[in-house]
């Protein structure tokens, strides 16, 4: 039973179940406690009053209404240890963090493309520093060559044609010398001083095989030579 609401309106817990009678009805079970409420989720943002716009934007939260968020600087973040970037990519990166109308999706938009970017820039700047350092230390090697006692300088022509001919008597193949060419090994002069060492052997012409001045022996002449008749 329901104890009867106090002075002032209102409807109380309900009060303890009375002991039976012997006689009475039972008196009736009491209700179930309510289920926990399911939680719903918050309700998406209502419309300002003043402007009809959402009360907070994608993108914002944080920064107090009318009230600018401070821009960010060099200073406001550090780089890892040897990390030196250039000027121009830190101002590139400022400009994005800055925007002060970039949405989330806008703002992640732009630090990928900013991020390609600055990968490919890099890329670039070591291929071209391997080249150029590449392209100097053949140029120096070749000086160097060419600066060898007895086999360079105006002799340089024939001991490479001597090493050629020599490595191509032993058995190189083209695929030997692009091999020379691709790692620049052709040109250093220590390669150039072993290679013409161990190859003019090979190059050095065989005899050539001629005929005595009379002319052709027969069998029997080359077998009775100077023998008399």
């Amino acid at each position: 039973m329901w104890a009867p609401a106090e002075e002032g309106g209102g409807t109380t817990a309900p009060a303890e179940p009375a002991t039976p009678v012997e006689g009475d009805a039972p008196a009736p079970a009491p209700a179930p406690a309510p289920a926990d409420p399911v939680a719903t989720p918050a309700p998406a943002p209502v419309a300002s009053l003043v402007s009809g716009e959402p009360a907070v934007k994608d993108g914002e939260g944080g920064t107090p209404e009318g009230e600018a968020a401070e821009p960010l600087t060099a200073e406001s973040f550090t780089f890892p240890e040897g990390v030196e970037p250039d000027a121009e990519s830190v101002a590139s990166f400022l400009e994005i963090m800055n925007a002060p109308d970039l949405s989330r999706a806008e703002l992640a938009q732009k630090l990928v493309d900013y991020q390609v970017t600055s990968q490919t820039t890099a890329n670039e700047a070591a291929e071209a520093a391997a080249t150029s350092m590449w392209d100097e230390a053949q140029s120096q090697w070749q000086k160097d060559a060419s600066a060898l006692p007895e086999i360079g300088g105006a002799a340089l022509p024939q001991t490479l044609a001597t090493i050629k001919k020599g490595l191509t008597a032993a058995g190189a193949t083209p695929e030997t010398f692009q091999a020379l060419d691709l790692t620049g090994a052709g040109n250093h002069p220590e390669m150039v001083k072993i290679l013409h060492s161990l190859t003019k052997r090979y190059a050095e012409q065989a005899p050539v095989a001629g005929s005595p001045p009379e002319g052709k022996l027969s069998q029997a002449d080359r077998m009775f030579a100077g023998r008399a008749d």
